[in-house]
This record gives structure tokens, C-alpha cells and sequence, in this order.
């Protein structure tokens, strides 16, 4: 391989790199509309998923251009070194072998499930195991990639030649074999979980894929879907919604032995449910934001006008200017609040206008108030507390005791 080739090979790679790296930030820019359409958390989880996968394609296309990159590399330093013939009787030099390690690729880590072995063998397949390294080189990958149960199996294992064929023998016998594989899938099948709710197109949808998934795999690994369709197809409709239910029995085609009919009408059904729900007009945001109480700027108001019933929210009044109303309580209207003589300020308990001592109102509802109010139980200021007032005047029945 030519120079030329080596540096096309580089710059190949720049370019991925460049378009993945557009790609995620479009991602982030449709998981944020996602978060404000109010999406469910399985379209959210299905959109991660769809990224984590993309990622990981990136990765190993990314690796096949390194290791290219690397083998052009060699080649030209092989071309560059001439022939040297070796002197008679000299002992040929040995083979060395290259030791430079690989960087990391974004294997999704194994950690015993079987129905996952298929996927990360494949994965660790076409990287590692079907690569250059030495086979201690491929064991040392091999061990970072085994987590929980399956890395029993590798833990107590040298690294050396033999045991990683021993490894991988192990793991397949353990998670590769068919019928294990089969056995998990009709489990798969087993616990599938009722969908209660005809309108809830997310469960539906993830419904008829586990469905569809798992026959797939089925027929992959050699077990034809008309083996054991005549009991699924009768699983499967107890498990849509009763509404559901009742059009299978109205359709022409509802024999449930025929699984091929019975998934093709849960098929029919969801991609009919989610073309209701994209007519379904979007209900307009509320971007009614409850308005916030201005806080009212309260003017200090003196002891002497507390004690006689004055609210923070007035201004105080010059004691020169103050004009005093009197009235009697014969001279009072007939249809407006009862008042009392030298009072012209409203009772900060029950807002008449007379002394808060006049105060119909009961003991443990003012004292209700005051506590509310955080004011001096004896001249009812807000400056300080009961316990610093100068103030000689103290309540006749509860002694300014709160």
C-alpha cells in the first residue's frame, strides 16, 4: 500500500470522525425537542439506543481504517529496510512480532445474558478476534469486555495462547449453543406483558417489535414460525386490548392457529393507531405564567400607632397632623362597621375601625395573627421581638405570654 493510499486512509477517518461528531449534536438538538413535545420514555429510550448503536458503527469503522492505516504503515517500513543476506553459518534472525496495541473500541460490554451473546460476538469477532493480535493479545480485549457472570468463566485464566481457545470455547458452549438461544427467545415470548390501553401507541408498538424480534431469531437460528404458531397466535391475542380483541373477531381472517395472520393484524393495528395519534391535533401550551404578588413597601410605623391598630402597609402619620375622629356609638351608621371613639385606623385583627383592644375577635385566633405577622405581642411592632419591647404595656388577660 502507497503513501498515497496511507494518507487517503487518514483522511477518510477525519472525515467520519467530523460527520459523527454533527451527527450527536443533531441528536442533542432532537432529544431536547423530544423533552418539549413531551415524549414518552420509550421513544426517548428507543432514540438512545438508536445513538448508542450509531456510536458504536462509528467505532468500528473508525478501528478498520486505523488497523488499515497501520498495516500501510508496516508495509512501507518493510519496503524501506533492504534485503540483507544473512552470513554464511549466521543463525537466521527471529520473527519479531509487532506488539503495538490497538486503542480501544466501544464494544458493548458482555455480561452473561444470552440473548446478547450473538451481537457482542459478532462485534468482538470482526474487531479483535479476527484481527492480527496475538492470541494473549486477543484474550487480554477479550477479559476487559467480559463483566459479571460471564467473566467467571475468564477470571481464574492465564493469559496465554491455549486458554484463550479454552475461553472461547467455554463462552460458547455456555451462551452460543441453538438450543440455548432458542430456549431464551420462547422465554422472551412467555413473559410478554399484556397491553391494557388501545391508546397508547408506545406500548403497542414495543409490543408487536418484541413479538416480531424474537420470531425472527427464531427462524435465524432454524425454527420455522408455523412450529409453534398455532399456540402463540392465541397468546398473543389475549394480550392486545379488548378493543383490539373485538375487531380480530369482526375480521374475515381471525383464525389465531394462523400466526402469520395474527401478527400481520397487530401490525395493521398499531401502524393504524399511530396514524390516529399524528391527526390528533396538539393541544396548545399554556404559557400563562401565575403572576408573582408585588411586594408591598411598607412604611415603619411607630410603636404608639401599632398599639393602636396601624398596619405596616400605611404610611405613618405625623402625631401634629393626626386628626382625631370621634364618634359615639349611637352616632355611628346603621349599615357600616361599628366605631369606637378616638379610633380612626383599622384593628389589625379584624380590619374595624377601633382600638385592637375593643377586638371581638378570640385570644388564640390574635394570637394566631400576631404570630403570623411576626410582630411584638405587647405593642405589636415588627422591629423586634416581644422579649427585647420597652414597652411598659402588656395584655391584662394572656400577660404578652404567646
Amino acid at each position: 500500500m502507497t503513501e498515497r493510499a496511507s494518507s487517503e486512509l487518514t483522511e477518510q477517518e477525519k472525515r467520519l470522525r467530523e460527520k459523527f461528531e454533527s451527527f450527536k449534536t443533531l441528536t442533542l438538538q432532537v432529544q431536547e425537542d423530544m423533552v418539549t413535545e413531551e415524549a414518552t420514555d420509550q421513544e426517548l429510550q428507543a432514540e438512545i439506543d438508536y445513538v448508542a448503536a450509531t456510536e458504536e458503527e462509528q467505532n468500528a469503522a473508525a478501528l478498520q481504517l486505523q488497523q488499515q492505516q497501520h498495516a500501510a504503515s508496516m508495509q512501507q517500513l518493510i519496503a524501506a529496510i533492504p534485503a540483507a543476506n544473512p552470513a554464511p553459518g549466521a543463525p537466521n534472525a527471529p520473527a519479531t512480532t509487532a506488539t503495538t496495541r490497538l486503542p480501544q473500541r466501544q464494544i458493548k460490554h458482555f455480561k452473561g445474558d444470552v440473548l446478547e451473546w450473538t451481537q457482542f460476538w459478532e462485534s468482538f469477532n470482526a474487531a479483535i478476534h479476527g484481527s492480527a493480535l496475538t492470541a494473549v493479545q486477543k484474550f487480554d480485549y477479550l477479559k476487559e469486555y467480559l463483566k459479571g457472570e460471564a467473566h467467571l468463566i475468564v477470571e481464574n485464566l492465564e493469559l496465554t495462547d491455549a486458554n484463550y481457545t479454552i475461553a472461547i470455547t467455554e463462552l460458547k458452549r455456555n451462551y452460543g449453543q441453538p438450543k440455548v438461544l432458542i430456549d431464551a427467545h420462547f422465554n422472551k415470548l412467555d413473559s410478554l406483558q399484556p397491553v391494557k390501553d388501545g391508546t397508547d401507541v408506545a406500548a403497542l408498538r414495543t409490543f408487536y417489535l418484541q413479538i416480531q424480534s424474537n420470531i425472527n431469531a427464531l427462524e435465524t437460528l432454524g425454527v420455522a414460525k408455523t412450529t409453534f404458531g398455532g399456540l402463540l397466535g392465541s397468546r398473543l391475542i389475549k394480550l392486545i386490548p379488548h378493543n383490539l380483541q373485538a375487531e380480530w373477531v369482526k375480521s374475515a381472517t381471525n383464525d389465531a392457529t394462523d400466526i402469520e395472520s395474527v401478527i400481520t393484524f397487530i401490525r395493521e393495528q398499531v401502524e393504524a393507531a399511530e396514524r390516529l395519534s399524528r391527526m390528533k391535533p396538539e393541544k396548545p401550551k399554556s404559557s400563562t405564567v401565575p403572576q408573582q404578588p408585588k411586594p408591598v413597601t411598607s412604611h415603619p410605623a411607630t410603636a404608639s400607632q401599632l398599639a393602636a391598630g396601624a398596619r405596616t402597609g400605611q404610611a405613618p402619620q405625623n402625631s401634629k397632623s393626626f386628626k382625631q375622629k370621634t364618634w359615639s356609638n349611637t352616632a355611628a351608621p346603621k349599615d357600616g362597621p361599628k366605631r369606637y371613639p378616638d379610633c380612626s385606623r383599622p384593628c389589625i385583627f379584624c380590619g374595624e375601625i377601633h382600638y385592637p383592644s375593643h377586638c371581638t375577635v378570640g385570644l388564640k385566633e390574635k394570637k394566631a395573627i400576631i404570630a403570623a405577622m411576626k410582630r411584638c405581642v405587647k405593642c405589636f411592632s415588627d422591629t423586634h421581638e416581644t422579649i427585647n419591647c420597652t414597652s411598659p404595656n402588656e395584655c391584662r388577660r394572656c400577660r404578652a405570654v404567646l
